[in-house]
């Protein structure tokens, strides 16, 4: 009668499973939907990047969408996008690294937060996600993301998604991307 055996690889997966090993332990995932209210502008001025900039006379749109189908009809060229949010205070002790999605643009964007450069791309049907260091957030306090647009045919933010997210333990989630 030969002795029962137990492989070695058994005895690893029970003291794993016994002890935990085999878990990860997730940090808090923290989203911030950015679809809806933008403000507008047509035309091309780098001091609107500015986060101090005061956006007077822009016009209220709504995003994502072409921005024919937001007063801007037959026009082609540049046009900004204003938006401000807060990122809640309690968040700076867990996040980490954000991500910035901005969805579908119609053609080229440069994209700042709080004035910084986060990301451009070219092109039409390209779903833009830009890193945004921690550094850059400001927590319980006014952020400010704009979008700097140049337009051949259709212009503006297209499609979603448009949101600010975080994942956990210090890597993006960048999971259908």
């Amino acid at each position: 009668m030969a002795p029962k055996t137990c492989g070695i690889g058994v005895i690893v997966s029970l003291l794993i499973s016994i002890l935990g090993l085999g878990t990860t332990f997730e940090q808090p995932k923290f989203e911030i939907g950015l679809e809806g209210q933008w403000l507008l502008s047509a035309g091309d001025n780098y001091e609107w990047k500015l986060p101090e900039f005061h956006a007077e006379g822009w016009k209220t749109t709504q995003v994502p969408a072409a921005w024919e189908s937001q007063g801007l009809t037959d026009y082609n060229g540049h046009g900004w996008y204003l938006y401000t949010f807060v990122v809640p205070k309690e968040w700076e002790k867990t996040a980490r690294e954000f991500i910035l999605d901005m969805g579908q643009i119609d053609n080229e964007d440069v994209t700042y937060v709080n004035g910084q450069d986060v990301g451009s791309t070219s092109g039409w049907n390209v779903l833009r996600s830009y890193g945004i260091p921690k550094p850059l957030v400001k927590f319980g306090e006014k952020n400010v993301i704009v979008v700097r647009i140049y337009d051949r045919t259709s212009g503006g933010i297209l499609r979603g998604p448009i949101k600010l997210r975080s994942g956990g333990v210090g890597r993006f989630d960048v999971e259908g991307y």
